[in-house]
């Protein structure tokens, strides 16, 4: 399966997401087509695979970054550092973004991108909890899928070529907002500790 899923990689970043066939990835691997369909039963099913294995490695680059810096110290900062690890970490693999972009033009990958928005909220929500105690569930919910996203689409520009806005102002665009997004928060909310 890690060789099925190493060929269909390579094919993505030579030739695009939409490009990638089954033989293709039969012939990259150097197995037969028959072995590759034993263990994805269609193009969809090893595009899902191959999208999940690419945001669950965000989602590590996040956990690290929440275990190294939690909000409930100096959340601003924290903040600060979860952002520039993560704009840095979508920077630094432009395989994601590839795959990210293909799964949009189908139905039922794109929901494998939903699961992923739902994971990283998950997530994000011990230490947004810790930093706002006193917000409802609810809402807390609603803010951990709003930071994720607006990190995500404002760097995500930023690293589209033709993009008007360089990825160093944008990552400071996006700090910004976040702080400003956290404080007014904090000033509804209160805070465990402030």
């Amino acid at each position: 399966m890690e060789r099925i899923l190493k060929a269909a990689e390579k094919l993505v970043e030579r030739t695009g997401f939409a490009q990638v066939t089954m033989s293709d990835v039969a012939r990259v691997a150097r197995m037969p087509l028959a072995s590759v369909y034993q263990y994805f039963a269609n193009r969809t099913a090893l595009m899902s695979a191959l999208g999940e294995r690419q945001f669950k490695e965000q989602q590590s680059v996040l956990v690290k970054a929440l275990g190294s810096d939690p909000l409930s110290g100096d959340p601003e900062r924290a903040l600060d550092t979860i952002i520039e690890v993560s704009a840095r970490s979508l920077r630094d693999n432009p395989l994601y973004d590839e795959v990210w972009s293909g799964m949009q033009a189908d139905r039922e990958l794109k929901l494998v991108d939903v699961e992923d928005t739902r994971q990283v909220a998950e997530l994000l929500l011990p230490a947004l909890e810790e930093l706002l105690p006193r917000a409802p569930a609810r809402r807390l919910r609603a803010v951990a899928v709003t930071l994720q996203l607006t990190v995500f689409v404002n760097v995500r520009y930023s690293l589209t070529e033709g993009s008007s806005v360089e990825f160093a102002p944008m990552v400071e665009e996006v700090k910004f907002i976040v702080r400003q997004y956290i404080r007014a928060l904090i000033a509804e909310y209160g805070t465990a500790g402030l």
